[in-house]
């Protein structure tokens, strides 16, 4: 089944148990309307197939909607990528 909102994200992520720290980021288009949320799950963790507790190895994980309304994931590497996400 697929999400119809964030808010089915935020209900499928607790069923799951990746209900960390969430923020909630609106990405707005040049109208300022928001076509796009995005999910950060701000809980470090390692991934899925990682067993190490390295700097390296630890990430953030961002979920959103894309245009065909399907749940995305990307892992943000918490120590090579940290100027990228502020």
């Amino acid at each position: 089944m697929r999400p119809k909102s964030l808010q089915d994200i935020i209900q499928r992520l607790e069923v799951t148990g990746l209900n960390g720290c969430l923020v909630v980021i609106p990405i707005l288009n040049e109208d300022r309307q928001n076509y796009r949320t995005l999910l950060l799950d701000l809980s470090v963790t390692n991934l899925p197939n990682g067993t190490t507790n390295s700097l390296n190895d630890l990430y953030l994980t961002a979920f959103w909607v894309n245009e065909s309304n399907t749940i995305k994931r990307r892992y943000i590497n918490t120590f090579s990528q940290a100027s990228c996400i502020g």
